[in-house]
C-alpha cells in the first residue's frame, strides 16, 4: 500500500512539475479542474502544454486514481490548499484560488481542515469584488453536488451559499 501511495505521489509530483512553468500564467488566472475531462479548463491545460493525447490521459487517469482514493485524501488535501495558498499569495484570480480551496473541502476530515477550508474560500471571495460572481462561478463547480459533508460546510462557513439540495450532496 505504501509503495503505491509513493508512486503515485512521485508520479504527481513529477507531472505536475513538468507543467509548472508553462501552465503557472494559465493557472494564475483561470481555475483549473484536471478531475473532470468535461471542464473547459483541462482543454485550456491541452492547448497551453501542446501535449500528446496519451500523455494527457495519463495525467487524467493518475489524477483521477488519486482524487477519488480516501487512502489519499491527505495527499489531495495537502496539495489543494497548498495550491489554495500559493495562488492567493501571488494575488492570482480567485475563482482560481477559491476552486483550490473548495476541492481541498472535498479531502478535508478534521474540524481545523474544514475552517482552514473555509477561510481560504472567504479570502478568495473577499478578494473578488464581486461575491456575487465568485458565488456563482465556483458553485458552478459543484452544480452536480458537493463531494462530502466537509466540502459544504467549509464553502458555507466561507460565505459561499450554492443552494444546492444537500440530500444530493452530503454523504
Amino acid at each position: 500500500m505504501a509503495w503505491r501511495l509513493g508512486f503515485f505521489s512521485v508520479a504527481a509530483v513529477l507531472i505536475m512539475g513538468s507543467m509548472a512553468v508553462p501552465s503557472w500564467q494559465r493557472l494564475c488566472h483561470q481555475p483549473l479542474d484536471l478531475a473532470s475531462a468535461e471542464r473547459s479548463s483541462l482543454a485550456h491545460v491541452e492547448q497551453s502544454l501542446v501535449v500528446a493525447a496519451s500523455i494527457r490521459d495519463v495525467v487524467q487517469a493518475i489524477t483521477q486514481q488519486i482524487t477519488q482514493r480516501e487512502e489519499f485524501y491527505p495527499l489531495t488535501y495537502a496539495a489543494h490548499t497548498t495550491l489554495g495558498r500559493l495562488l492567493g499569495d501571488a494575488k492570482c484570480d480567485a475563482v482560481a484560488t477559491g476552486l483550490q480551496w473548495l476541492k481541498a473541502g472535498a479531502h478535508a476530515h478534521s474540524p481545523g481542515q474544514v475552517e482552514a477550508v473555509a477561510k481560504g474560500i472567504a479570502a478568495a471571495r473577499a478578494a473578488s469584488g464581486t461575491a456575487t460572481q465568485f458565488d456563482a462561478a465556483l458553485c458552478g463547480y459543484v452544480s452536480h453536488g458537493f463531494s462530502t459533508t466537509e466540502q459544504v460546510i467549509g464553502a458555507e462557513q466561507g460565505g459561499v451559499e450554492c443552494r444546492l439540495d444537500k440530500a444530493h450532496a452530503a454523504e
